[in-house]
């Protein structure tokens, strides 16, 4: 379960009821979406400093930091069924599609939308 408020980030265990982790000083602005794979590995982030982090819940540190793919905004962030992709949509009317095993950008989806991308 995640908490969202304008000065703290944090991630709570529903089971037990404690916080587990702040997530402070990892990006600046405010966060707009954050999702847990399916597998339970990782937290992807999405936040007005036009960056997605993925961050492995396990040790509790960002593996990657793609603060170049996105030019505006990023407002959503999603993991495929299989967690072998993350996808995440932004204020620059793009889609970018990210292979979270190499931490690579796969795709860019530009031109298929004339607004922000939810």
């Amino acid at each position: 379960m995640c908490i969202r408020d304008r000065y703290q980030r944090r991630v709570h265990g529903v089971v037990q009821k404690e916080r587990i982790h702040d997530f402070k000083d990892i990006h600046s602005g405010c966060v707009n979406c954050v999702v847990f794979s399916h597998d339970g590995k990782y937290i992807a982030t999405a936040f007005d400093d036009s960056t997605v982090k993925l961050i492995n819940v396990e040790q509790k540190k960002v593996v990657k930091d793609f603060d170049d793919i996105h030019s505006g905004y990023v407002d959503s962030v999603a993991f495929s069924g299989d967690c072998k992709y993350l996808a995440s949509g932004s204020g620059d009317e793009t889609i970018n599609l990210i292979d979270v095993t190499s931490l690579t950008r796969v795709h860019h989806f530009k031109g298929y939308h004339t607004n922000w991308v939810l």
